[in-house]
């Protein structure tokens, strides 16, 4: 049964958990609790499920564990110290730093539109699925069909599969990249 309540084993409840990613030692994965407007710690020796970060309402707030907002929140990623999270609902990336659970915007101005940019400045339309490579983050922004990638608080497109039209700018890379997939390796 759809609901909210951080507890051990099945007792515990989500809302359409969405994107999962589990910490290097296997002892805690990450959920996307995306209709509750959550991000869910399991801990996997105890199957004890607890609330990361998000206040359980619908919003936008950057604020440490349950004081912060989120608004969908879909795909996670742990790159580091810190866990990336994709949000539909608020058309941002935001980030978490796991020891403190404070959650801050990396991108994203809340428009549903495409720009490249600094953090805030950047803009996407619907961010989904993201996927690290080492210390380097990879975004898929849908509706605007790119990859993005947000290095160095910079939001750039990498590759698009629309003939560039809406980003020109990468035409040199998009001619030189027929096809683009991404490959993470698995977390043992």
């Amino acid at each position: 049964t759809a609901g909210y309540k951080d507890a051990a084993g099945s007792t515990a409840q989500f809302s359409r958990p969405f994107g999962v990613d589990n910490t290097r030692d296997g002892k805690t994965l990450y959920v996307a609790d995306s209709r509750n407007h959550v991000i869910r710690a399991i801990d996997l020796t105890t199957n004890t499920v607890t609330t990361l970060a998000g206040s359980g309402s619908s919003g936008y707030l950057d604020s440490t564990g349950t004081l912060a907002y989120f608004n969908t929140p879909e795909y996670v990623e742990i790159v580091g110290d810190k866990l990336y999270v994709s949000e539909a609902g608020s058309q941002r990336l935001r980030q978490i730093e796991l020891s403190t659970r404070l959650t801050k915007t990396v991108a994203g101005n809340g428009v549903e539109t495409f720009k490249n940019g600094n953090g805030v400045n950047a803009s996407f339309n619907n961010p989904k699925g993201l996927v690290a490579h080492g210390t380097t983050l990879y975004i898929a922004d849908m509706f605007n069909d790119l990859i993005r990638n947000p290095s160095a608080n910079l939001i750039t497109s990498l590759v698009s599969s629309k003939g560039f039209g809406r980003n020109p700018s990468n035409k040199a890379i998009s001619s030189a990249l027929k096809s683009f997939s991404i490959v993470a390796d698995i977390k043992t």
